[in-house]
């Protein structure tokens, strides 16, 4: 089982650097995107279409291994399904305090939808900062009376 994970992983790793050198030796730095890729009969397109293709492969397989293996083990992975939870908990709580808006300066693109989901990430980046501060803090206070 182990060799042949490894060889799959080399397997990836090979086709990640084929593909890289694909988009990045058969381009050419005085031509736009556009007319590199029509000049090559859309080589470059592909490659980056199949190097998306194997990044979302690869996720996938992440997500499914490491749920598998926390399903197995659930008493060890007790800390991490807390996590996971706190996770979610922060994330709800920050979309349900982002506001729907969309200002003129947004531009066409930005809908409803988009500006809440945008708020939502900007109030958990602040509200996870807030809550790591607050927990280093009372770390070093507890330090401190000991």
């Amino acid at each position: 089982m182990k060799l042949g994970g490894t060889i799959l992983r080399l397997g990836i790793a090979l086709l990640g650097i084929i593909l890289c050198a694909i988009i990045v030796l058969r381009s050419d730095s005085s031509y736009t995107f556009d007319q590199s890729n029509e000049a090559l009969g859309g080589t470059i397109s592909s490659a980056i279409v199949l190097s998306v293709a194997v990044l979302v492969l690869i996720v996938a397989l992440m997500v499914i291994f490491g749920l598998a293996h926390v399903l197995q083990n659930i008493s060890r992975s007790k800390g991490a399904i807390i996590g996971i939870i706190g996770f979610l908990a922060v994330l709800g709580l920050s979309y349900a305090l982002s506001g729907d808006e969309v200002l003129r300066a947004y531009g066409t693109d930005v809908t409803a939808s988009t500006s809440k989901w945008i708020g939502a990430g900007i109030a958990m980046t602040v509200l996870i900062a807030a809550i790591l501060i607050a927990l280093i803090l009372l770390g070093e206070v507890r330090r401190l009376f000991r």
